[in-house]
């Protein structure tokens, strides 16, 4: 899975990112998330 064309790792990488708020962290700095 990729965010603004940098690997983040896949499925499993991505529920930790998610779970420990990491992912909402990277798609707000790309602007992936507003608000």
């Amino acid at each position: 899975i990729f965010i603004n064309g940098k690997c983040i790792g896949g499925c499993d990488d991505t529920e930790k990112l998610y779970e420990n708020g990491d992912l909402e962290k990277r798609l707000r700095e790309v602007d992936a998330i507003v608000n």
